[in-house]
């Protein structure tokens, strides 16, 4: 009860007196069972290459959850040179890749922007339905999307399903705003690249990889992450006893985040990358770019957890950022 006053005190505080984001009970209120539903539908489509049809499944998947939610999204296609040569000319091969872009209109128009990506990796021999790597992020997303909408945030919120994260073929793994070698991060660095060219870059940037593991332990991002992101997570997870599963271990990780920081929005990762026991030659665990990397490692209750901290981050996120 303790616990539970003093987080209505401090929604109270933050939105003057509403407590639309608190959570209630004992554990984490966050619907982690259907988020997990949305993650089995957007594996059913198999792999998701960009242009591929799996791809275009997974966003009628997510488009079609988003709007029985009553949240507004729609797709937004860019063609981007590839290092990828054509097979017929020879020259850098141009693909079309196609985010998600969900919004959330808030009282002001200043926007704190989520992401998380959809696409799954080409390794030979292997056929990768990536339930983790990255479709375990779309359910948290879309739920946190349903959420807020219809409960007048402070701040506008929008959701980027985001394509062409993983590498293409067997070429170096290249996220580099400018440079014509870049082969990762395709949805993620044109979205930062229009939104920068228009002068609509977010306050903050918020990325979910991977946090649908059974065994939880998000890590502290330690090469993009802004540290002054931390804290409202931090904060979010201590005040539901959750914090045992976030920010325990720290490492580098290139990811979806790294465009937006590159315009100096502050971001944070919110990634578990020891997926499966230890690799003896790669990190990421044993079940990262792998064909394991199925439903059956994920957990509702990773899927809650994480949900309910990012819920309860975002009174504190509003009062930051606004």
């Amino acid at each position: 009860m303790a616990r539970r006053l003093a987080l209505l005190a401090v929604a109270s505080a933050v939105l003057g007196g509403g407590a639309w984001y608190l959570l209630s009970g004992s554990g984490p209120d966050f619907p982690g069972e259907a988020a997990l539903e949305h993650v089995r539908a957007v594996v059913a489509c198999g792999e998701r290459q960009p242009e591929s049809a799996g791809s275009r499944c997974a966003r009628e998947k997510i488009l079609s959850a988003l709007r029985a939610g009553g949240v507004e999204a729609e797709e937004k296609s860019y063609k981007m040179r590839t290092p990828m040569p054509d097979p017929q000319t020879g020259a850098p091969r141009e693909i079309t890749f196609t985010n998600v872009v969900a919004r959330v209109k808030g009282k002001s128009d200043a926007t704190i922007a989520w992401g998380t990506h959809y696409d799954t990796p080409a390794i030979t021999g292997q056929t990768i339905v990536g339930a983790n790597d990255g479709a375990s992020g779309i359910g948290v997303l879309i739920e946190l999307a349903k959420r807020l909408q219809g409960s007048s945030p402070a701040m506008t919120h929008v959701f980027l399903f985001l394509d062409g994260e993983e590498k293409l073929g067997d070429l170096p793994w290249n996220h580099q705003i400018g440079d014509l070698t870049a082969n990762a991060c395709f949805g993620s660095r044109a979205q930062a690249q229009e939104w920068a060219r228009e002068n609509r870059l977010p306050r903050a940037f918020v990325l979910l990889d991977m946090i649908g593991d059974a065994d939880l332990q998000i890590l502290w991002e330690t090469q993009y992450a802004t540290v002054s992101l931390k804290n409202p997570f931090e904060r979010a997870a201590r005040e539901q006893g959750l914090d045992g599963y976030f920010f325990k271990y720290q490492m580098a990780v290139n990811d979806d985040h790294a465009p937006f920081a590159h315009y100096d929005v502050p971001t944070i990762d919110l990634i578990d990358f020891r997926y499966g026991p230890p690799h003896p030659e790669r990190g990421g665990g044993a079940y990262w770019h792998s064909a394991d990397d199925t439903m059956d490692k994920l957990s509702a209750k990773s899927l809650a957890i994480v949900g309910a901290v990012c819920w309860a981050a975002i009174p504190l996120l509003e009062k930051k950022f606004l």
